[in-house]
């Protein structure tokens, strides 16, 4: 039997502070599936290999190091 198994849930607000939203990560099979979801609004999800995963992830790093510069 093949399952999703949930790794990761963050909740904070959205862009604009006027309403809760948070990111999912699981996993199917070999994917990786992120999701966005916002409370009164939609949910969105993408399914990434490996390599775009670690894409992701690479620019994750980049935004965090450039968050801190400021």
């Amino acid at each position: 039997m093949v399952e999703r198994i949930s790794v990761k849930y963050i909740e904070n607000t959205n862009a604009d502070g006027d309403d809760v939203a948070g990111v999912i990560v699981s996993v199917f099979e070999k994917e990786i599936l992120v999701g966005v979801t916002e409370k009164h609004g939609g949910d969105a999800e993408v399914s990434l290999n490996i390599k775009m995963a670690n894409e992701l992830l690479g620019a994750i790093k980049d935004a965090i190091e450039l968050a801190n510069s400021k």
